[in-house]
């Protein structure tokens, strides 16, 4: 009998090793709910696995995937299922356990920031890693600039991105920060804008969206909102 999975993932998960877990916890969401169902993702594991972003960004593996669990919670309590977030819980855990991960190998910790909604536009992406501004963040943010620019043709400078968190972003209440906070939170925004502008764009490792993916969650407008 195998043990009980750890709580805190440590295993680094690739683009394949995500694709595997997807699949599984796909199976056993069917088998537990008997229908599809929408998750919204977020975080490290979009910029590894959207076709678009992926072609951004340097990054190859990430701990978790981040999803919004309040949001999955009230699109199921608005069909009279009151428990399907305990429910989704178990097939995640259940995924842990055969492939011997962390159980927040799937999680919702980031919900805590977050405005109640049901997706996270590209701004919202940009200021949860500011905040942090750790390990990968700053190329993250960097891919999700340069795929700003891609759409739009925005050229970022530290005003623009310092105007555009502010202005989009304002439930994060930069109003109130205390002068250290402010500060810092432009020297990471000159910061990340200073690594667009030195980073080599990196090289393409494309393939087929895979249809797993799109079957399993729907990122919606998740990178089509952009302020000029």
């Amino acid at each position: 009998m195998s043990s009980s999975p750890s709580s805190h993932n440590e295993v680094q998960l690739s683009k394949e090793f995500l694709l595997t877990l997807l699949t599984e916890l796909s199976v056993l969401v069917l088998q537990e709910f008997s229908c599809q169902i929408r998750l919204f993702i977020h975080g490290g594991a979009v910029m590894i696995l959207h076709p678009n972003l992926s072609a951004s960004s340097c990054r190859r593996t990430t701990r978790d995937i981040d999803y919004i669990r309040r949001a999955f919670g009230h699109e199921w309590r608005k069909r009279g299922v009151f428990d399907a977030e305990e429910r989704l819980q178990r097939c995640i855990n259940a995924v842990a356990a055969k492939f011997q991960i962390g159980t927040d190998w799937m999680n919702a910790d980031p919900d805590v920031a977050l405005p109640f909604a049901h997706n996270v536009t590209m701004f919202w992406g940009v200021a949860l890693k500011l905040v942090r501004y750790k390990k990968e963040d700053p190329t993250d943010i960097v891919a999700m600039l340069r795929h700003g620019t891609k759409l739009n043709g925005v050229q970022w400078t530290p005003h623009i991105m310092e105007t555009w968190i502010k202005t989009l972003c304002w439930p994060m209440g930069y109003n109130t920060y205390k002068p250290q906070q402010a500060q810092e939170l432009q020297n990471r925004i000159h910061d990340a804008v200073n690594h667009l502008r030195t980073a080599s764009p990196p090289a393409f490792h494309g393939g087929a969206h895979t249809p797993v993916i799109d079957a399993f969650f729907t990122t919606s407008d998740l990178f089509t909102a952009y302020a000029t």
